[in-house]
């Protein structure tokens, strides 16, 4: 029977698991590059396999494959405004001039002209 290596044995001992080690050993599994290269479900799989309990597997687990983060939401993106492409503004209102040579057109506050400015970017 092998023993566990020691980044195997400080890992255990680090989680509160030392007790796992004898059984490890009995099982061939002497060091922590194997265990991860089972990936997180096989690991579970085969400890259940071997008789280590859910919580001890899960533990184990966690600290070998730290669960992702939760993705955080994505900023809320203004409303698409029209963003002609030669960078004239439009009026496309009735009665408005969609040329963007100017005649007509209603006044745009700077507010919406840097709104616009922002969704270009």
């Amino acid at each position: 029977m092998d023993s566990v290596s020691t980044d195997l044995a400080h890992l255990l001992s680090s989680l509160r698991l030392e007790a796992l080690a004898p059984a490890f050993a009995e099982e061939a599994i002497t060091d922590v590059a194997l265990l991860t290269s089972m990936g997180r479900e096989m690991l579970l799989e085969n400890l259940d396999e071997i008789g280590i309990e859910t919580s001890d597997a899960t533990t184990l687990a966690d600290a070998l494959f730290p669960p992702s983060p939760a993705p955080t939401a994505a900023p809320a993106t203004p409303a698409a405004a029209p963003a002609p492409s030669n960078g004239h503004i439009v009026d496309a209102s009735p009665g408005g001039d969609a040329s963007g040579g100017g005649g007509g057109g209603a006044a745009v506050s700077a507010e919406e002209e840097s709104a616009h400015e922002v969704a270009q970017w």
